[in-house]
């Protein structure tokens, strides 16, 4: 029988008044767990006009991503975003932290900084599971202009 060793007892943390996100989704309540296996990191020091897919071509071969989200720039930091990267697992997210320490974790020719992320996440392999969808066809029908005013339009 495994044994649990507990983590220590944390504070509670609320969720932002900034959050815009819908804070009654059991995947956005904040979880009591430690830094590890936390999988969840704020990264900082992002280019202003950082999209999502500058942080995914900087994250290639790290891991699965099971949630991100950017954060534009704002009042207190005009020049910069940020974002919060969730993978699945905690060995990918504490290896993108110690890439990010040793100041290699490049996002548009800049040096990002990455942290636990103070709101935790606890790992939830994804055992087959993906949210990836592949979609394939004629490019006159399936390319990026096609697909990204389809999804505007629908979602």
């Amino acid at each position: 029988m495994e044994r649990l060793v507990p983590h220590p007892p944390q504070p509670t943390i609320t969720i932002s008044g900034n959050y815009r996100g819908n804070p009654h989704n059991p995947e956005n309540i904040p979880q009591q767990v430690g830094n590890n296996p936390n999988t969840s990191l704020w990264i900082t020091n992002l280019p202003s006009q950082t999209s999502h897919s500058d942080i995914f071509s900087s994250i290639r071969r790290i891991d699965a991503i099971k949630a991100h989200h950017v954060n534009a720039p704002n009042d207190t930091h005009p020049e910069a975003c940020a974002a919060k990267l969730v993978f699945f697992e905690d060995a990918p997210a504490e290896r993108l932290l110690n890439i990010a320490r040793a100041g290699q974790f490049i996002v548009r020719s800049q040096a990002a900084t990455a942290e636990w992320n103070r709101v935790a996440t606890r790992e939830d392999p994804p055992q087959g599971r993906s949210r990836v969808l592949r979609i394939e066809g004629p490019l006159h029908v399936v390319n990026q202009v096609i697909l990204e005013a389809f999804w505007a339009q629908s979602f």
